[in-house]
């Protein structure tokens, strides 16, 4: 959700251009999203630092899953340049939107996201989903909600097909915290669901996490600290974090740096894990630079808590890996 922070996710990554001239085949052409072109360029210009999310939000910017890179060149940057780069990165990613901009001659920033248009608009207290965006991309969508302190996830609306018609939410009926759209993609072999969009509901402290305190929690063995006592709070067993598979797991998908569940490999592995009689629940991926980050996207995404909170887990596969400019973390849970 917002820059790789999620999304399903939120945190930026800061490849040289080189990095995204090898695009894999897509069945959609991306296309330009001027609407973030107009609201991100200056404050992506101004610092070279992920804005937070309540920052996103206070942009009226919704989206998960975007990715971003600043390019910095010796010669003259043009903007021609700056799309197709921009575009190049969307299809490398799977995504079907980008955006490009300028901060200088020779400075300027590309970003993808998987949406090809905006996916929520807030008037008031209602939330319009643009449901005629999925046509085509998506088989169906989920719609979810988390609230800001506890609880697991409630679900609004589940896989339903894609239709034409947009939905609707009043806000005002739903507990303080956010709001999700995932979207379950045509080939479920090849893709699993991909979180579209996040948006805040009501009011809330947007930086805060329940229980967790960023000194106890501020190591990799103290996020993995809270999320036990997290489960706790919710009257939930606490989870072994010692089985060999589950931590073999984990080191093969975290060989997979995107934000994409690597579906062929998770298939795999329930065969696997259904032959010893055990059950793979999910996995949980997010990247950021910093464990607090990791804590928020992991809490404010409502599938990654839903799979956080699941009351048949009782078993944890960990990796954690550092990439050029942030750490990607992987959780496997299942039922042992």
């Amino acid at each position: 959700m917002f820059f790789r922070y999620v999304l399903l996710g939120m945190t930026w990554i800061c490849p040289a251009l080189a990095a995204v001239n090898q695009a894999k085949p897509f069945a959609k052409d991306p296309v330009p999203r001027s609407d973030l072109m107009s609201k991100l360029g200056e404050t992506l210009c101004r610092s070279a630092e992920a804005p937070i999310p309540a920052k996103l939000w206070n942009l009226g910017i919704f989206d998960a899953q975007m990715e971003a890179a600043w390019i910095t060149s010796s010669e003259t940057l043009e903007l021609d340049d700056l799309k197709v780069a921009a575009a190049r990165e969307a299809r490398n990613n799977r995504h079907l939107g980008y955006a490009f901009g300028l901060c200088s001659e020779r400075r300027g920033w590309i970003l993808s996201t998987a949406a090809p248009v905006p996916l929520l608009t807030e008037t008031d207290h209602l939330l319009q989903v643009n449901i005629p965006a999925l046509l085509g991309r998506c088989k169906s969508f989920d719609l979810d909600h988390a609230a800001a302190a506890m609880g697991v996830p409630k679900s609004i609306i589940r896989k339903r097909s894609v239709q034409t018609q947009g939905v609707q939410i009043n806000t005002a009926f739903l507990e303080a915290g956010t709001l999700a759209v995932t979207c379950h993609p045509p080939d479920a072999k090849k893709d699993g669901p991909v979180l579209w969009a996040l948006a805040p509901v009501g009011s809330w402290d947007r930086e805060a996490i329940p229980f967790f305190h960023p000194i106890k929690h501020q190591s990799p063995e103290g996020l993995l600290q809270w999320l036990q006592e997290i489960r706790a709070k919710h009257s939930m067993a606490a989870l072994n974090l010692e089985q060999p598979i589950l931590q073999r797991f984990a080191s093969q998908l975290i060989e997979e740096t995107s934000l994409r569940h690597p579906r062929p490999l998770l298939q795999k592995q329930l065969r696997t894990l259904g032959a010893q009689q055990a059950q793979l629940l999910g996995e949980n991926r997010v990247k950021a630079s910093r464990l607090i980050d990791m804590a928020w996207l992991l809490w404010f995404s409502p599938q990654h808590r839903r799979l956080l909170l699941n009351p048949d887990a009782n078993a944890l596969g960990t990796q954690m890996s550092t990439l050029e400019h942030e750490k990607l973390l992987v959780l496997v849970l299942a039922k042992i």
